[in-house]
């Protein structure tokens, strides 16, 4: 997709173009069409350009759904966006048991629910009813390994986004399940955020979201959730004053936190870990009584929240960061998170004990390492020259 730009030699300024090809499934033409006509971002958080605004996964078709053919639904914020659905938002402390509407089954004027919180980081959470089998059917358009990978779980439920607000500019993401990544849980596959029977807890929005099954579709139940004696740590990319050396690119803050991802982790003193565990791909929670954003992808706002009683040390892994910078070809890239500790008393009243501004100075050393390599080589390969020299003179 090519979004409109300034006049060309000829003075003509180019209207939104698409470029596909014909032999691409209609899935891929119907998420090019959602930029073109619609000015819609993607949603996927490896997208290292401009147009990236959040992480939904295969659940919308300006997400990964665009490599499911026929795609899935058009998540509610751009059908919105779009003027086809209005917004039903209840208000921070109205609680209480709503019905959730699967979102195909939704006409023109029809409303989505969403939860306005007092965060103003985090202003709205989004609820939209999924019944998958009611959506898709997965054809042979993609390797059998990409399906796999990619598969949406058969099981109805009640799928939440957070909208992320930040530098004046909202961004979208799925609420993904806090102990595998990706919703895949035991059947690899894509289930919504909440089942029947699941909750999702928000310490910092001070609300508890649980999923029922009722009989046209699924409920939502919001109850106020005022934690205690506890402490939260969140953390979010902000907007570096010079942030990139080492390429000419067309790079700005508009997607470096796309480009950029940096995760927040907290260990206790016994060694036990919340956090992005890179080699299961799981989110781990094993802190007794902690509970999490879990991953968001492209630099937060990211929080933990654990036990005041329990002692902790917090720490910044830049590692998707770095494999960013290697596979792009920078050498030099400075970042900058905002941290926040929130303490939550015995009596469940909210004060922020520290801010900080952390500088995040990331250089490629890769060569260095590969020279150190090189070094090795030649003085093992000297080493064993001489004793071949050595022992045919004797």
């Amino acid at each position: 997709f090519v979004p409109q730009s300034g006049a060309s030699d000829e003075g003509i300024s180019p209207t939104n173009m698409v470029f596909t090809s014909d032999s691409e499934p209609f899935s891929v033409w119907a998420h090019e069409l959602g930029h073109a006509l619609f000015k819609w971002a993607d949603y996927y958080s490896e997208a290292d350009y401009e147009w990236s605004r959040g992480e939904v996964g295969p659940w919308g078709v300006m997400g990964a759904g665009s490599n499911i053919n026929p795609p899935p639904s058009i998540i509610s914020y751009n059908k919105v966006d779009a003027g086809w659905l209005n917004w039903k938002t209840i208000n921070n402390n109205a609680y209480g048991l709503y019905t959730i509407d699967v979102i195909n089954n939704l006409e023109a004027g029809d409303s989505v629910l969403r939860h306005e919180t007092d965060d103003k980081l985090q202003p709205y959470y989004i609820f939209e009813g999924r019944h998958p089998s009611h959506e898709v059917e997965q054809k042979d358009r993609w390797p059998a390994w990409y399906v796999s990978e990619n598969q949406l779980a058969d099981e109805p439920g009640v799928l939440i986004y957070v909208q992320k607000d930040i530098n004046g500019r909202s961004e979208m993401y799925a609420i993904y399940d806090q102990k595998k990544y990706l919703h895949k849980k035991q059947t690899n596959a894509f289930t919504p955020t909440l089942t029947t029977g699941e909750s999702y807890v928000c310490d910092l929005a001070g609300a508890k979201y649980s999923a029922r099954k009722s009989d046209t579709g699924m409920e939502i139940e919001i109850k106020k959730h005022k934690p205690k004696s506890r402490n939260i740590y969140r953390m979010f990319l902000t907007t570096p004053d010079s942030f990139v050396n080492g390429k000419d690119a067309l790079l700005n803050y508009d997607f470096i936190n796309e480009i950029f991802d940096v995760d927040l982790k907290v260990y206790s003193t016994s060694g036990e870990k919340v956090g992005m565990d890179y080699k299961s791909g799981e989110y781990l929670i094993e802190i007794p009584g902690a509970r999490a954003s879990g991953n968001i992808p492209g630099g937060g706002p990211e929080w933990i929240s654990v036990p005041d009683d329990i002692e902790i040390e917090y720490m910044i892994d830049t590692t998707p960061a770095k494999q960013r910078m290697s596979a792009i070809g920078l050498k030099e890239v400075h970042l900058q998170v905002e941290l926040q500790k929130v303490n939550i008393n015995e009596h469940g009243d909210k004060a922020i004990t520290d801010e900080q501004t952390i500088p995040l100075d990331l250089i490629d050393d890769s060569h260095i390492y590969y020279f150190i390599i090189a070094v090795l080589l030649i003085i093992l390969f000297s080493v064993i020259l001489a004793i071949s020299r050595s022992k045919g003179i004797n």
